[in-house]
């Protein structure tokens, strides 16, 4: 294509240079003349070359009428009609000219659509490798129509049918990025997604634990209704719907909410403190058996779960619920593995 591009080039130069450099040879005797149609033939000849190595039917119509034009240089100058002999055949170059001009023309756009196919693959493949590190059948399903749309731009393309080609080669550009945004997004949202997830778990594990102590049926079934919510907001996620799976969420965390508060929220966490103190009382008990390493173990983890109680204590106190529920957590926490500790070393 390179090749023809140039050879297209060099008779247009010649188109153009020739009829003026033989201007100035002067005169209309017939040698003169032959020799101008005799360049004509050999330009349309190379021209015929370059036209029908490429589809290019405006090209041929315009070398067509050249060939019909050259024909009646000839049969002028036969007649001796040398003024219009020379007039026909350089009509005849200059259609010459305009079929080149054409060819390329097609030869540049050839070019053209070949960049803009190998643009809009790079891009789809890039998509393609991005959707394998997620679950998404819709976008799998929009990038395999993507593809198949591709592959019919080649066809076009190897047909020479450069409009339909560049058309489909541009719509797969547009789609690859479309797809490759949407799965940075759902990166990111997923991302998101799992930090609430788990913020909104220990809200919901937080109350279940303080109704323990609570005989509320109101405040059971809000409870309940929170953790129907985690489930859908899990569904909601796995469907890729992010922003629903969100207020799911939220909305779990509220009812989780509502629940301890529906259960007296103070007498609840007075009654799960009070469990827990006792708990510590009879954990230090056991560890008075324990001796060097071990009890020092135990002693720190029982140490732990006092500071947090004291916290507790003067939460419940202000009624602040949520930091008398996260101190109560972190003292449950201590006091399970100060538990685990004991029952090992028997």
């Amino acid at each position: 294509m390179k090749k023809s591009f140039w050879l297209t080039t060099l008779l247009m130069t010649l188109l153009v240079c020739g009829p003026s450099l033989l201007a100035q040879i002067g005169g209309l005797s017939p040698d003169r003349v032959q020799a101008e149609i005799d360049l004509t033939d050999r330009l349309l000849d190379q021209a015929q070359e370059l036209i029908n190595a490429t589809d290019n039917p405006a090209g041929v119509v315009f070398l067509e009428q050249a060939v019909t034009t050259q024909d009646l240089a000839k049969t002028a100058f036969v007649e001796a009609r040398y003024f219009d002999a020379r007039r026909l055949t350089l009509l005849s170059r200059d259609l010459v000219r305009r079929a080149l001009k054409s060819n390329r023309t097609t030869e540049q756009n050839a070019d053209l659509v070949l960049r803009k196919l190998e643009r809009a693959g790079d891009k789809l493949d890039r998509a393609g490798e991005l959707l394998g590190e997620i679950d998404n059948p819709t976008l799998v399903s929009i990038y395999e129509t993507a593809r198949e749309n591709l592959r019919r731009a080649w066809d076009f393309y190897n047909a020479q049918q450069f409009a339909p080609a560049i058309k489909l080669a541009e719509q797969v550009e547009k789609t690859a990025e479309r797809i490759i945004i949407s799965v940075d997004n759902q990166s990111a949202s997923d991302a998101n997604y799992r930090r609430r997830l788990e913020s909104v778990q220990e809200a919901v594990a937080g109350a279940r634990e303080m109704l323990a102590d609570c005989r509320s049926a109101e405040s059971q079934n809000l409870l309940e209704q929170a953790e129907k919510g985690l489930e859908l907001a899990q569904q909601l996620a796995d469907a890729g719907r992010y922003p629903a799976a969100m207020q799911a969420l939220q909305r779990a965390r509220e009812l989780a909410l509502r629940a301890t508060r529906e259960c007296r929220g103070d007498e609840a966490l007075v009654n799960r403190y009070n469990r827990l103190f006792d708990q510590s009382g009879q954990l230090k008990e056991q560890n008075l058996t324990l001796a060097g390493e071990n009890r020092e173990a135990v002693d720190r983890l029982l140490a732990q779960a006092d500071e947090q109680l004291v916290l507790a204590k003067a939460a419940i106190d202000a009624s602040e619920i949520v930091r008398a529920t996260a101190a109560l957590q972190a003292a449950q926490l201590a006091l399970r593995q100060a538990e685990a500790y004991l029952l090992k070393t028997k």
